[in-house]
C-alpha cells in the first residue's frame, strides 16, 4: 500500500480509536455511578422491605429509570438475604442469572460470562446488594455507531499482538490497548480501505499527471531560454580544452559560437559573451601558428633522437659482431625479419619498436664474455657451456639501468627460454615466457639454420623449416609456429610436411 495512504489511515483509525476509548472509559464510569446511585435510592431501600407486588413494581420502575438513563446492559437488585428482587438483562446476556456469587462486595471489574467480556459493578448496602454492567462488545459498537464509524471492531482480554497495526488494500487495523478495572482489553478496529485507497490513488494520479505536465512545460521552457545562453558557453569551453590538449593538427578555421538564425535573445551580438567570443577567436588563431611549428619542431626532434638511439643500437650490435665472428650480419637480419613477423601478427606498432630494438640487443651480454670462450674453435666445455649462458643475464644487467630501453629487455633476457622450460637463464615455460622473446626465438632459430656459419654451412629452407616444425611445443611456441609457417607462405616460402628424419643430413652442411 501507497505509503503516503498508509500513515493518512493510521492517523485517522488512531484517533477514532483513541476516541472509542475516551468514551468507553467515561462509560465504565457511568456504571459505577449508576451502582451508586441505585444504592443510596430510598425509594429502592423502601420498597426491599416489602414484598408486595406493588412494591415489586415501583422498584422495577425505578430501576428501568435508573437502567435508561446510564445505557446499562444489566441490572440486579438482592435482597439481605441474597434473594434476587430485579433482574433486568440486555438480551445479549439472556442466560445471565444471579451474579451475586460472582462479583466480590463492592468490587468493580471485567469478567468473562459465557463468552462475553461484561463490566460489573456491586454496592452492597443494609437494605441488600445492587449488581450494574455493561456488554463491553455491544457497548464498543454502539459508542462506532454513535461516532458514524463504518468500521468493525473487536474485543478481547489480553495484551497487544506482535503486530498491531496490520494493512492492506482492502483493510487496515488498528489494536488499542485499555485498562479494565484490575485487567485489560484490546480493542481492534478494522476499516475497509478499498475505496478509500482507490480515492486516494485516483488523487494521487491526478496529482502526478498534473505535476509532470507542469514539469515537462518548465523544462521545455527552460531548455529553450538555456540552450541560447549555455551552448555558446559550451562551445567556448570545448575550444579551451582543444586548446589545452594541443589539438593544432588541423588547419585553423575561426570559430562561430553563436546561432544567428535561433536566438531571440541575440545573444553574443554587441554584448560581454561576443567580445569575449572574438577575443578567444583571435587568442587561437596566434596560438595556432605558434604550437603549430612548436610541435612540428618538437617532433623532428623527437624523430632525430630515435634515429640516434636506434643508430646506437646499431653500433652496438656491429661492435659485438667484430668480437663473434659467427654471428656477421645476423642481428641486423633477425631484427628486420622479426620486425615484419611481429607486424604480420597484427601487434601493435609501440610494441614493435620495442621488439625491434631487442632483437638488435639480443645478444650484447655477450660482450661479458670472454674471448676463449666466446671465439673458441671447437666445442665448449660444460663450465664454458656454463659461462656461455650467463650472457642473458649480463645483458639485462648492461641495459636494465637504460629508462629508454626499459620495454625492450624481454627479448635479451629471455630470447634462450624453451617452452617446455628446459631453457636458461630463468627456466621459463609457456606464456610464462614473455611474448617478444616467444616470437624472437622462431625467428632467430630461423635465421641461423638457414646463415652460413664459419663451422657449416647454411642448412635448406626446407630442412631448417622441418627442424622448426619438430621444435613445437618443445622449443617454440607451437602457435606462433604456425603464424610463422603462414608468414613464410605470403614470402612465396612452402612449409615442408616431412620430418628431419626423412630429410637426412643437410649436403652442403
Amino acid at each position: 500500500m501507497d505509503s503516503t495512504v498508509t500513515t493518512l489511515l493510521n492517523r485517522d483509525v488512531a484517533n477514532d480509536s483513541r476516541n472509542l476509548s475516551s468514551l468507553l472509559q467515561s462509560r465504565i464510569k457511568n456504571v459505577d455511578t449508576a451502582s451508586i446511585v441505585l444504592a443510596s435510592d430510598p425509594e429502592i431501600a423502601a420498597n426491599l422491605q416489602s414484598d408486595s407486588s406493588e412494591s415489586l413494581m415501583a422498584m422495577d420502575s425505578r430501576a428501568v429509570i435508573v437502567r435508561d438513563r446510564f445505557e446499562l446492559d444489566l441490572l440486579q437488585i438482592y435482597d439481605t438475604d441474597n434473594i434476587a428482587r430485579t433482574n433486568i438483562v440486555q438480551s445479549s446476556l439472556y442466560q445471565v442469572s444471579s451474579l451475586i456469587n460472582i462479583v466480590p462486595p463492592n468490587r468493580s471489574d471485567l469478567y468473562l460470562i459465557g463468552s462475553r467480556l461484561v463490566y460489573l459493578s456491586r454496592k452492597d448496602t443494609k437494605d441488600g446488594v445492587v449488581i450494574v454492567g455493561i456488554d463491553m462488545l455491544s457497548e464498543l459498537q454502539r459508542l462506532a455507531y454513535q461516532l458514524s464509524l463504518r468500521d468493525q471492531v473487536a474485543l478481547r482480554q489480553g495484551a497487544l499482538s506482535n503486530s498491531p497495526v496490520s494493512y492492506t488494500k482492502n483493510g487496515f487495523s488498528l489494536e488499542t490497548l485499555m485498562p479494565v478495572g484490575s485487567k485489560t482489553v484490546v480493542f481492534t478496529v478494522t476499516r475497509d480501505t478499498g475505496a478509500f485507497y482507490a480515492v486516494s490513488q485516483t488523487a494521487q494520479n491526478i496529482l502526478m499527471i498534473g505535476l509532470l505536465f507542469i514539469a515537462v512545460l518548465f523544462l521545455i521552457m527552460t531548455i529553450f531560454v538555456v540552450r541560447n545562453i549555455v551552448n555558446p558557453i559550451r562551445g567556448l569551453s570545448t575550444a579551451a580544452h582543444q586548446i589545452a590538449n594541443a589539438d593544432f593538427n588541423k588547419p585553423f578555421v575561426p570559430r562561430s559560437f553563436f546561432d544567428r538564425k535561433h536566438n531571440p535573445f541575440r545573444i553574443g551580438f554587441g554584448d560581454e559573451i561576443g567580445e569575449l567570443s572574438d577575443t578567444f577567436v583571435y587568442m587561437e588563431k596566434e596560438l595556432h601558428a605558434v604550437y603549430s611549428g612548436l610541435i612540428n619542431d618538437l617532433k623532428n626532434a623527437n624523430q632525430d633522437l630515435s634515429d640516434a638511439y636506434d643508430a646506437t643500437l646499431q653500433g652496438w650490435s656491429s661492435a659485438l659482431e667484430l668480437r663473434d665472428h659467427e654471428t656477421e650480419k645476423h642481428t641486423s637480419r633477425v631484427a628486420q625479419l622479426v620486425q615484419e613477423f611481429a607486424r604480420y601478427m597484427g601487434l601493435p606498432e609501440a610494441k614493435i619498436i620495442n621488439i625491434r630494438r631487442g632483437a638488435f640487443l639480443h645478444d650484447v651480454g655477450k660482450m661479458a664474455i670472454p674471448d676463449r670462450v666466446l671465439n673458441k674453435a671447437g666445442r665448449l666445455s660444460d663450465e664454458e657451456w656454463a659461462i656461455m649462458r650467463q650472457h642473458p643475464l649480463y645483458g639485462y644487467i648492461m641495459l636494465r639501468p637504460i629508462e629508454y630501453l626499459k620495454d625492450a629487455l624481454d627479448i635479451p633476457y629471455c630470447h634462450h627460454e624453451r617452452w617446455d622450460g628446459s631453457g636458461y637463464p630463468g627456466g621459463l615455460q609457456n606464456t610464462a615466457i614473455p611474448l617478444a622473446a616467444r616470437i624472437f626465438s622462431v625467428v632467430d632459430v630461423w635465421d641461423a639454420l638457414t646463415s652460413d656459419r664459419p663451422y657449416r654451412k647454411a642448412w635448406p629452407q626446407e630442412r631448417a623449416l622441418a627442424y622448426i616444425r619438430s621444435a613445437a611445443g618443445k622449443e617454440f611456441d607451437p602457435d606462433i609456429v604456425e603464424k610463422f609457417f603462414e608468414w613464410l607462405e605470403t614470402k612465396g616460402i612452402q612449409a615442408t610436411s616431412k620430418t628431419t628424419e626423412e630429410l637426412g643430413e643437410p649436403v652442403n652442411e
